[in-house]
């Protein structure tokens, strides 16, 4: 073998080497894809709990149309025992996020983000777990009243807080979505 070839043998060992231990660190976009794949199970949680909050509402409104207490804890146990299953469903999503491992920097970052505002929105399902779960104790009293007002107000502060988490959430797909270069 001559020495020509011997060099052209080398470089092909060198760039095949090269070409598999470049096969070993993830694209992008499959990185991407990965943890998309994770954070997109975030969207059927937050649907089921938009959808069990208008269930609720349209319970309350029609326990309150017909002055009926027992009818209004009732529809509010339920959506109590439904936020706390929602709850449940986001803590397992929001460890499978967690445990999606990232080389891209940046990726990391955003997954950082998804995490910290998929437990915000979780802490404020259980938040609306724990108004409805007294709601649905309350006794048809002064003190009742005063626990009823409490938690009224407990829900409605949580919706504004799930506002913001809302846009913070819009914001977080707008930047996977410029980044992962996701075409709409």
């Amino acid at each position: 073998m001559t020495a020509v070839s011997r060099l052209v043998m080398r470089w092909l060992f060198l760039l095949a080497i090269a070409g598999i231990t470049a096969g070993c660190v993830p694209s992008k976009a499959a990185q991407c894809n990965k943890l998309l794949e994770k954070v997109n199970k975030i969207r059927p949680v937050a649907e089921q709990f938009q959808q069990e909050g208008k269930n609720f509402e349209a319970a309350a409104k029609a326990a309150g149309a017909k002055n009926d207490l027992q009818g209004f804890k009732t529809s509010a146990a339920g959506s109590a025992r439904a936020f706390n299953q929602l709850a449940e469903k986001m803590d397992d999503i929001i460890q499978e996020i967690q445990a999606v491992d990232l080389k891209d920097e940046t990726l990391a970052q955003l997954k950082d983000r998804y995490v910290q505002n998929a437990t915000a929105v979780n802490a404020l399902f259980k938040e609306t777990t724990t108004a409805l779960t007294t709601i649905s104790q309350i006794e048809n009293s002064p003190t009742g009243l005063k626990q009823l007002d409490q938690a009224g107000r407990s829900l409605t502060a949580t919706a504004g807080k799930m506002n913001s988490r809302v846009q913070e959430e819009n914001q977080l797909v707008s930047d996977f979505n410029n980044y992962c270069e996701v075409k709409k």
